[in-house]
């Protein structure tokens, strides 16, 4: 089974990555708390999904996306982001990523959205606790 990688600079990636392993169980997961670092796990090994923990867009995030996509083009790619925002939203899926949830989804929302996207489906869900949760999968 190919690993979960988790890249967040805060110290919550460990908290992140128990959270995904709670709805994957039996994937290893790995942390990257810098670029560099998730660029190491990239070359070196094959990843089945990638995690990222962000607020806002930054340069820095579709370099890595666009990156990950040259680097290993199945790979699917999840945002959390405690920003809802659908401008960032937008700007995250249309930079490759197959995921985005905002951290104001309840659990059952997490859990249906991370098996969609692990079983490749694609669905727009309408959140109770967002305006809108786009989950885009290609």
């Amino acid at each position: 089974m190919k690993p979960i990688l988790v890249i967040t600079g805060e110290t919550f990636s460990y908290g992140i990555g128990m959270f995904v392993r709670s709805f994957l169980p039996g994937y290893p997961v790995l942390y990257a708390e810098t670029m560099g670092k998730a660029l190491e796990y990239i070359f070196k090994t094959k990843v089945e999904l990638v995690v990222m923990n962000v607020y806002a867009y930054s340069e820095d995030d579709h370099f890595m996306i666009k990156f990950l996509r040259r680097a290993q083009p199945e790979v699917r790619i999840l945002i959390f982001s405690h920003n809802d925002d659908e401008t960032i939203e937008e700007q995250y899926l249309n930079a490759g990523v197959n995921c985005f949830l905002s951290k104001k989804m309840t659990t059952d929302e997490y859990q249906l959205a991370i098996d969609n996207l692990m079983n490749n489906e694609t669905r727009e869900t309408e959140g109770e606790h967002t305006t809108i949760n786009k989950i885009k999968y290609e």
